[in-house]
């Protein structure tokens, strides 16, 4: 019985991770195109909290009741993976940010002169 709450823990960690793959994707495109980084940045960052919430949400429904640690534990879990994610999502995204920025410069002036 308890391996069934193994995977739930897994999914809910792909959940999160694939949120902030997803993310990332989102920010490079919607920045090379509008160039608008922050606003993008909080969108995307919004996403991860969201996901996280209903993750942390889906969890407590399914273990609440039947013990207490294993809720506390997999919250606990949910909370590092999701902080770790953030972590590295916005530490990738403010290194990169350069790089985003010169390449929607390049797109942009390549546009006008078209």
């Amino acid at each position: 019985m308890m391996e069934m709450y193994d995977y739930i823990m897994l999914l809910n960690l792909l959940a999160i991770v694939s949120t902030t793959l997803v993310s990332y994707v989102y920010v490079s495109q919607m920045v090379m195109r509008k160039g608008a980084f922050f606003f993008h940045t909080a969108i995307s960052l919004s996403f991860i909290i969201l996901t996280w919430f209903i993750t942390t949400t889906i969890w407590f429904f399914l273990t609440s009741k039947v013990d207490g640690l294993l809720y506390i534990g997999g919250m606990l879990f949910n909370m590092m993976v999701a902080i770790f994610c953030s972590t590295v999502f916005l530490a990738y995204l403010f290194v990169q940010r350069a790089y985003f920025i010169r390449k929607y410069k390049r797109t942009k002036h390549t546009i006008e002169k078209n």
